[in-house]
């Protein structure tokens, strides 16, 4: 739809949560941080920044400080998950357990 504001969006487009424009941009594949935070520069050739290849194709090297900025990041993904499988594990055995104890006491 047109409207004299520019395009209209149909109701309830704007909350779709599968919506491109809701989605959550992910971290920098190069420094690990926010897209809005990302320290990569912005490549000569092509005009990208955080972009992997424009550092296998177009010459870019990586600084000490995106190393350090992926592996603090990565670290941090990887305890961040660590942490929801723990959390996940004792939920999963705390159903088992209510489960159980419905069982014994006839609920089902």
């Amino acid at each position: 739809m047109r409207s004299i504001f520019g395009w209209d969006l149909p109701p309830g487009a704007a909350d779709d949560p599968g919506a491109p424009w809701n989605q959550k941009e992910g971290p920098c594949d190069v420094c690990g941080l926010s897209v809005d935070d990302c320290i990569c520069p912005e490549c000569p050739e092509c005009g990208e920044q955080g972009d992997p290849i424009c550092y296998e194709q177009h010459g870019l090297v990586l600084s000490d400080e995106q190393r350090e900025s992926k592996k603090r990041a990565d670290d941090e993904r990887r305890e961040s998950d660590k942490r929801m499988t723990e959390y996940e594990d004792q939920m999963e055995r705390e159903y088992e357990r209510e489960m159980a104890l419905r069982k014994e006491a006839g609920e089902e």
